[in-house]
């Protein structure tokens, strides 16, 4: 087990070549908050990141990945989707994130614990991820427009998305930025 003074030093290690925003709060999050779903999330994040800095490879990232979708199904099997009114919105956002990097079949598995949860168990946008998410993995249109791709010139586009002309009244309909907004910020992030 990785004690709290441990977890500070190895991500004190890390902060030196670590330049994302988003895991540096996430790494705030994990040295006041140590829990396993945050620790998982650190692992699942760094490996992105690695393998987009081309620092590790694909079989070395694929590796990681695994490893995190092991031990986040085994953590949900034992101990239930972690709703924010139960453990807090950093734990359950998450268990959101990498349950988005989860395959189908698990994704669906727990989008069905998830969709007809309240306001105080879960963010009602976040449903929007899951939808798209499955929607993509079955080969058909999103309803959102949360899911992107890198097109040939190298842009992000998002994948096809049924009557592309109302999505924004969708996406305002349950708290989402207007896509042009989503794109711009996904396209920052990489």
């Amino acid at each position: 087990m990785v004690t709290p003074s441990r977890l500070r030093r190895r991500l004190c290690w890390k902060a030196g070549w670590i330049h994302s925003n988003r895991l540096i709060y996430y790494n705030d999050i994990i040295m006041k908050n140590s829990h396993p779903l945050l620790e998982l999330l650190e692992k699942d994040q760094i490996g992105i990141r690695q393998y987009k800095d081309e620092k590790i490879d694909a079989e070395k990232y694929n590796k990681i990945n695994q490893e995190v979708i092991y031990e986040f199904k085994e953590y949900i099997k034992n101990n239930g989707f972690p709703f924010k009114n139960l453990y807090g919105q950093d734990v359950y956002k998450a268990a959101v994130v990498l349950a988005l990097h989860t395959s189908n079949d698990f994704l669906e598995s727990i989008f069905e614990i998830i969709k007809e949860a309240g306001e105080n168990q879960i963010d009602i946008k976040d449903k929007a991820y899951f939808i798209d998410r499955i929607l993509v993995y079955r080969g058909k249109p999103q309803i959102y427009g949360t899911q992107f791709k890198i097109s040939i010139d190298g842009l992000m586009e998002p994948l096809s998305i049924e009557d592309p002309h109302n999505v924004n009244k969708r996406r305002a309909e349950i708290g989402l930025e207007l896509i042009e907004k989503y794109k711009k910020r996904v396209e920052e992030q990489g």
